[in-house]
């Protein structure tokens, strides 16, 4: 492998792991980790500057949003590890 991409797979480790579909904390509240982005320009990767979409219940979305934008460093893992892919199938599918 060259140095470029052992450079971008280093810096690519300190991004912390979420999975998709598990619950986070945002800066304004619980939510659910629908997308997550790590830009790169086709030359660098930049972890760094990752993008994270929230959403929230519909029932408590605040200020007109049911789902936001945040950067990677604002959000942080909930201590409950359940994600959508635990819920019963009954609930998941309906």
């Amino acid at each position: 492998m060259g140095a470029d991409y052992n450079m971008a797979l280093f810096r690519c480790k300190s991004v912390p792991s979420f999975r998709l579909g598990t619950q986070v904390l945002t800066p304004i509240g619980l939510g659910i980790l629908v997308a997550m982005q790590i830009p790169f320009n086709g030359l660098y990767v930049e972890p760094e500057a990752a993008m994270c979409v929230v959403w929230f219940s519909t029932e408590s979305a605040k200020g007109g949003f049911v789902s936001r934008e945040f950067k990677l460093s604002e959000i942080k893992k909930f201590k409950n590890e359940e994600s959508i892919h635990d819920l019963p199938s009954e609930v998941s599918n309906s």
